[in-house]
This record gives structure tokens, sequence and C-alpha cells, in this order.
């Protein structure tokens, strides 16, 4: 009988060198169920020239794995074809690399970027192994000291008890000391995450975030699109300025871990299942704040960074207008210039009708119905640039834009299109353009005279900015002339045929 194909072999992309070595035969008691073995341990010197980083001038390594062969492990031998000591930024942006052993090699590291990785574990960021147990030989030292005196002051009577008490001791000895790590953190003198300031691994595996304390130093973590369930040794990092968690599991904004964040700017945690606001008190330098697509029904709890913060994102939620108002009624708001409350429930603006600093505001995919619903924003006419209301009941306003820049003068921007000027057909050329589509039939049926006044007023509305009630004017004007012209042809008609 002749044997299948291997499975591997239909796979074309990966044939010869997928495998370290050839892929067993089926098995002889069932050809149903195959196994394979896992792909073959790749380090970054089998996948770029042994040479590529070899000049001592060498102080940025990147290696990107989108196309080609990519690392599975870092491995012990790499940092010695390399200026390891000197390397200042390691980017192995995805690969297949699993674990982090390898970067204790890399002493000076400014910048790690292992994004798009299989990494589930940071422990290899803390101090190494032999730290470790130098800490826990000093400890098992100092029991048996104490248990040596203890043993030449007891007497024999008390043999038993002393035994028990050895046995005791000897069991807490050999538990590693990890009670109070940041204290440990303190007394070691190096550790492969100390000079870190740049951290990504986004889209990894990481469950934990635990071992982020051991860099001290960090300013900059994205851990985005990971498994994490809750925030982990962040509160001693007081020198963070930007962190981004989003598209994790995340359920509560943790108070304790965010407390010591205090020149935190940017703080993103979209895309998590988060139900409630909280921990902000002492993030008073926070500018950017990203809660989106979470589980949000209200938004309160804002007043740490209400004076700081310049954007604002709360779309895709069920904030409902109560809600919204708990946040930002009572506050003001100052540096506030973007608000991005779309997809949520608010009927009405009334709430943001304060907030005299915003330039942008996304309320699209909400249910404001009337246009009296956006009256309050009259407040913003002076500053308000772009708004997004599309996908709202009023957007389907035959007078939708029109209106919107009547109520806000200063305008550049209604949903996607600018209205003066800027990328793709103005609001005002295009309104233009719908009058002269509508009234070139019509001018068709007039003789030169009409055609050329109707051109010339469609041209005049292309070159001048036209308000709702100058459009609406523009309009009937061409519309009138063009009945003028017709009843005159078809008296000239009637005329003709009666002679």
């Amino acid at each position: 009988m002749e044997e299948d194909l291997p499975l591997d072999w239909t796979r074309l992309s990966t044939a010869i060198d997928c495998w370290s070595s050839p892929p067993p035969p089926p098995s002889s008691s069932t050809t149903s169920k195959r196994t394979h073995a896992p792909p073959p341990k790749r380090y970054p010197q089998d996948v770029v020239p042994s040479d590529t980083f070899s000049s001592t001038q060498t102080t940025y390594i990147e290696i990107v794995g989108t196309a080609g062969q990519k690392i599975t492990e870092i491995g012990s031998t790499f940092h010695t074809l390399v200026n390891a000591k000197e390397t200042s930024h390691l980017i192995l942006r995805s690969h297949l690399i699993q674990s982090m052993k390898g970067i204790q090699y890399f002493p000076n590291l400014y910048l790690l970027e292992l994004y798009d990785n299989h990494i589930e574990v940071l422990e290899e960021l803390g101090p190494p192994d032999e730290e470790d147990e130098t800490l826990k030989i000093q400890q098992n030292k100092k029991d048996d000291e104490d248990k040596g005196k203890d043993e030449t002051d007891e007497t024999q009577e008390q043999g038993d008890e002393t035994l028990m008490k050895q046995s005791h001791t000897a069991s807490i000895s050999n538990i590693p000391i990890r009670n109070n790590q940041y204290n440990i953190i303190q007394s070691c003198t190096s550790w492969p995450g100390k000079s870190i300031h740049t951290l990504d691994l986004s889209y990894n595996s990481i469950r934990s975030m635990e071992s982020i304390q051991y860099c001290v130093n960090l300013q900059v973590l994205y851990l985005a699109n990971n498994k994490i369930k809750e925030m982990a040794g962040l509160k001693h990092l007081s020198q963070l300025r930007i962190l981004d968690l989003g598209a994790n599991r995340i359920r509560t904004m943790d108070c304790e871990q965010l407390s010591g964040l205090i020149n935190l700017q940017q703080l993103w945690l979209g895309k998590n299942k988060i139900t409630d606001v909280s921990g902000l008190d002492s993030l008073t330098q926070l500018r950017q704040l990203d809660i989106q697509c979470n589980r949000l029904i209200r938004v309160d709890q804002l007043q740490g960074v209400a004076t700081s913060l310049e954007e604002l994102y709360l779309a895709d939620n069920a904030i409902d207008d109560v809600g919204l108002e708990l946040g930002l009624t009572l506050l003001l708001f100052p540096k506030l210039t973007t608000l991005d409350v779309s997809r949520n429930q608010l009927t009405t603006c009334q709430c943001m009708s304060h907030l005299t600093s915003l330039t942008d505001l996304w309320l699209s995919g909400n249910q404001i119905s009337s246009f009296e619903n956006v009256e309050s924003l009259r407040n913003l006419k002076s500053t308000l640039q772009s708004i997004y209301l599309e996908y709202n009941p009023i957007y389907e306003d035959f007078e939708y834009r029109m209106k919107l820049k009547v109520l806000l003068p200063h305008l550049e921007q209604i949903d996607a299109v600018r209205i003066d000027g800027g990328y793709g057909m103005t609001w005002t050329t295009a309104t233009a353009a719908a009058t002269i589509t509508t009234t070139t039939m019509t001018a068709n049926t007039t003789n030169g005279e009409g055609n050329e006044n109707t051109t010339r007023l469609c041209r005049e509305s292309i070159l001048k900015p036209t308000s709702m009630g100058g459009m609406k004017q523009l309009q009937d004007i061409i519309m009138e002339r063009a009945e003028e012209e017709t009843v005159k042809k078809k008296k000239s008609m009637i005329s003709e045929n009666g002679e």
C-alpha cells in the first residue's frame, strides 16, 4: 500500500528548513493521527549573518521577523557576537521567542522591544538566580549559627523539643527569600531590567506583570494585547511617563498600583473589562486618558486629573447622559482639547457646554435626535474646530451640515469632510457642485442667456463660502430664472405655431 505524503509537504512556505530533522513517518498502527516535531531552535545569529552587528561601534540591534526565518531563543552565545556591553537598543520584533533568557548579557539596554512574540513570563527582568542563591545561603548560615547556640544552652531533657525546632528551621531556610522583593532589588547592584527606560512587550502571552517592578528606571511601558488580568509591579515606577495596557483582561484600575505614578502623562486602557474609573487622584501630570471599549456606565473620580487632562477617550462604552454628567459637570477641565464619547447612549450635549477649550468633539453613533440637543454647544463656537455627529438620528436631516456650520461658525471639519480647504472636496465646493448638477438639466432648456446666468451664479457659489441662508437664496434664484426662461420659450413656441 502506498504511503500518504507527510502533511508538512503541503506547507510550501516552510518546506525543507521548517524541521530540525525530517518529520517522523506515519505510525503503522494509525495513519489518521500525525504528530509533528516542534519548530527548530533558531538564534539571532541563525537568522542574520554573524558579522552584521560585529562592529564595536554598533549599539543598535534590530531584527524583524515579518518575513523569512524567525528567532525562537535569544540564547547564551549571541552576546559574544555583538558589542553586548555597549548595546543600548535591542529590537527582536515578530518572532517566536518564548523566553527572555539571554537579555542578562546586555547590561546597559535603554530600549528593549520584543513586540509580537510568544513570551509568557517576565522573571528574567529581575536579579539573576545567582544573587537569589547567595541571599539564601547567607540566611541558611545565620540559621545554622543560631541553632548551634541554642543546642549548647539546652539540656538533654529538652532534646526532643530541640530536634523539632531544628527541623522546622531547616524547612523554612529552603524557601527563596521573596517576601520583600523591593528591598531585595535595592540591595542588588545590577540586574537586566535596571537600565531599561523603554520596554515594549505588546502582542505576547503575558499573564502577570509583577516583574515589571524590576525596571526601576522605566519611563515608557507597552504591554498591550496580552492576557493580563490585574495591574501589578507599578507602584514604585515613579519615572513612568507612558503606560499602555490596552487589549488585556483588566477589570479594575488598581488604586495602590497607580498611586506611585506621579509623573505619568499617558494612560491607555482601551479594550479591557473595566467597570469603574478609579485610582487617578495621584496622576496630576496626566494628559491623555484612554478607557474606550470597556464596560463603563458612568464616568466619575476625575478630580485628580481635571487640571492637566488634554485628551479623554471614552468611546464604545454604555455611558448615558447622567453617567457623563457625573464626571464632567462640576469640573472645568481648562486644558481639555479632545473629547471622544462616540458610540455610547447620549441624547444631549448639555454636560459639555462648559468645556470651552474643546477643539475636537466626537459624538458619532449616539442617540442625539434633535438640533435642540446640540444647541448648548453654542458656548464652544469660538473654539470648536471639528465635530463628529454621524450615525445619530440628526445625521439624516437634509440640512445637517449647513445647520451645524451656522451653529458653530468656526468649524473646520464636520465628520470626515473638511469645510474649507484640506483633504478631499470641501463642504462648500461639494454643496455648490450639487447645485450645478441639479440645475444643469433645467438650464439646458433655456436660451443662451439663461445658460450664461446660471453658470455665472454657480461659479460664484464655488468661489465664495456660503451660509445656509445664502445657499438657499442662490438655489431659489437659479430655479426662478430657469422657470422664467422655460415660460418664455413656451410662449415663443406658441406664438410661432399660431402664425
